[in-house]
């Protein structure tokens, strides 16, 4: 993954104000543990509007789903959920042939309460002018958990090790 690209698609949705926090392996990275990831986990606010605004605005950087599948289709609750269910899909894949090293996954529900998480997560500066929504570690272990592979038990790990230095340097 470029970072450059990371950039381009963070302004890009900030600049639309979507509701979005970062999970997956950029949130590893952000938190101190630097490992290679190809791809932007994001769980995106799913109301209708933000969905739509965000697609959209991925869809001017070049980024459409991997299936076909309409905006419309994605901000429609009741499809997504019948996607869970009967494809057991977690997330739904962009892919731009603008950015092929940079696949976006963007969660087809909500893996906890986003208004809270959205409150509590970590406001970080990538660089000037860039404040992005990194989940918390704590919340991004139990993610881990459940997905439950080899990388995240390794990234379990290590940011388990990072919130202990955290929380002693707090004291």
């Amino acid at each position: 993954m470029k970072i450059s690209t990371l950039r381009t698609i963070l302004h890009a949705l900030n600049n639309n104000n979507v509701r979005y926090i970062i999970v997956g392996g950029v949130a590893v990275n952000i938190h101190g543990y630097q490992r290679m990831t190809q791809d932007i986990d994001l769980v995106v606010q799913l109301i209708p509007e933000n969905i739509l605004t965000a697609l959209s605005v991925l869809e001017e950087l070049g980024y459409k789903p991997n299936i076909p599948v309409s905006k419309e289709e994605f901000a429609d609750i009741e499809i997504r959920e019948n996607w869970k269910k009967t494809k057991h899909m977690e997330v739904l894949s962009l892919i731009s042939k603008l950015h092929p090293d940079t696949t976006i996954d963007i969660f087809i529900s909500e893996p906890f309460d986003f208004d809270f998480e959205y409150n509590h997560s970590n406001n970080i500066q990538l660089d000037r002018g860039l404040n992005v929504r990194v989940i918390s570690i704590p919340v991004l272990i139990e993610m881990k958990k459940k997905a439950n592979r080899d990388r995240d038990r390794d990234d379990i790990q290590h940011l388990s090790w990072i919130l202990a230095k955290m929380e002693s340097d707090d004291e």
